[in-house]
């Protein structure tokens, strides 16, 4: 069901469980009102006839095989409901270890190489660092998408991150720059990406006094999201207006001793909206936190925007 607004904040996934039909059910009260119903649906209707038979019998051989034949079939349904999910699982926790294998090389890799270069640091090695950033962050970005793909069953997710880049010209030079995106979207994007300033849609909403950075945004709708102000339409969204209809955006923060500073944003797309459940939001904050730290492992400029330092 689409929001009235095109978006929604999410602040804690935990209770969610608790919401809709299904979570009325499954919650004490409704196992009450489903006792309570079932006592007088137990009887004959009020519009059976008088002449109608009460009760069934069937003899004892047929009985027999009809319960065979039910219990064979949610045996097999059973098992293979099961299989499937036993897979599911294992697809998950081995895209999660690839994930967080890959950010560990990354770090590594990223430590080998400041270590080789100690003392002659310059333009040409900030240029290199960022493409092996660059690199690293896309390759990221491809497993939260297979991570979230393989838990939806929708092969459409894709996943982009923007980070906080400090040479930028709006915005007090702070804008969010776009520095890795998944396979499934559009490799053109790169060749038109816009900055994002700090004073506009995503980011503006996020650092807002009563929200300081925290929940995830859905968004079902993007033009209405725009007319309120919590999205920004770039060239993007009118030049691959077919790579997603749905996105979920999750802050990413660090803390500077005095609060959260927001230091980059992850987006997780998909055309058919199955991301966008309310049971996922604490793998969104799972992600971002994990991305989060990630960078500011791997660059000291994040480090130093936190600290209130200025970096080139």
């Amino acid at each position: 069901m689409k929001s009235e607004k095109g978006v929604t904040h999410w602040s804690d996934g935990e209770k969610t469980w608790t919401l809709g039909v299904e979570g009325f059910i499954i919650q004490v009260r409704g196992y009450i009102v489903q006792i309570i119903l079932a006592v007088p649906l137990m009887g004959a209707p009020f519009w059976w006839r008088e002449d109608w038979p009460k009760s069934f019998s069937l003899p004892t051989s047929s009985l027999i095989l009809h319960l065979a034949v039910c219990a064979l079939v949610f045996g097999i349904s059973s098992t293979l409901y099961l299989r499937h999910r036993v897979k599911r699982s294992l697809r998950l926790k081995a895209t999660l270890h690839n994930l967080v294998h890959h950010l560990r090389d990354s770090l590594c890799e990223r430590q080998r190489v400041v270590s080789g270069r100690r003392g002659r640091e310059g333009a040409q090695s900030a240029a290199h660092n960022h493409r092996h950033l660059c690199a690293a962050t896309r390759e990221a970005c491809n497993h939260i998408a297979s991570y979230f793909s393989v838990l939806t069953g929708d092969d459409s997710v894709g996943c982009a991150i923007r980070v906080l880049e400090l040479g930028g010209a709006e915005s007090d030079g702070l804008v969010y720059v776009t520095i890795g995106r998944s396979d499934k979207l559009n490799s053109s994007r790169g060749e038109t990406s816009q900055p994002i300033s700090r004073d506009a849609g995503i980011p503006k909403f996020f650092m807002a006094d009563d929200k300081s950075g925290q929940g995830i945004l859905f968004f079902d709708d993007l033009t209405k999201a725009t007319a309120v102000g919590a999205y920004l339409r770039t060239k993007n969204d009118d030049l691959f207006d077919k790579d997603f209809s749905s996105m979920a955006v999750a802050p990413l923060n660090a803390l500077n001793g005095k609060g959260r500073e927001l230091i980059g944003l992850m987006c997780v797309t998909s055309r058919t909206g199955k991301v966008l459940q309310v049971r996922h939001i604490d793998l969104f904050k799972f992600f971002a936190d994990l991305m989060a730290g990630f960078f500011m492992a791997y660059d000291v400029r994040f480090q130093n925007k936190v600290n209130g330092r200025s970096s080139a």
